[in-house]
């Protein structure tokens, strides 16, 4: 993947010899499969609330800062999942959906944001599902090495 591969060049490049770079990032679960069709529609809702334009594996990054002359020194699911918030905020959202619709239907809020509303609650609620299935993860953790030669 040429933007992996970039990054993790780009990040050795900068980095002093022994220093270590961790990041903690959404990324797809070895249990997500492309082939189930559960999972791909979860993926359709969840992707664009997070801001991603694409979805990757835990090993599609390590292999990234391998290649880039990284040793890899941990890569582990999230020690806390995120689905607690997410369920806690629903009814938040519902609520707020509904002053939107009301807004909307008398013409005071145009109908892009109710279809936003809809959007990031379906979204958190997908996301939501994802993670208690353990097919993605919202802060996958992944430590890495620049060697000291």
């Amino acid at each position: 993947i040429p933007e992996l591969d970039f990054t993790a060049k780009e990040i050795y490049r900068v980095l002093k010899p022994g220093g270590i770079y961790t990041c903690s990032e959404y990324l797809l679960t070895p249990f997500f499969d492309w082939e189930d069709k559960e999972h791909l529609e979860l993926h359709k809702l969840f992707l664009p609330t997070l801001a991603a334009t694409q979805s990757n594996y835990p090993a599609d990054i390590t292999a990234a800062f391998e290649r880039a002359g990284f040793k890899v020194l941990s890569s582990k699911p999230s020690s806390a999942p995120a689905w607690p918030l997410t369920d806690q905020k629903t009814d938040l959202f519902l609520l707020f959906r509904s002053l939107i619709i009301f807004l909307t239907k008398v013409g005071i809020s145009p109908v892009w944001v109710e279809t936003l509303i809809n959007n990031l609650l379906l979204g958190g609620q997908a996301w939501a599902k994802a993670e208690k299935m353990k097919i993605a993860d919202l802060n996958w953790q992944i430590v890495v090495q620049k060697p000291l030669h």
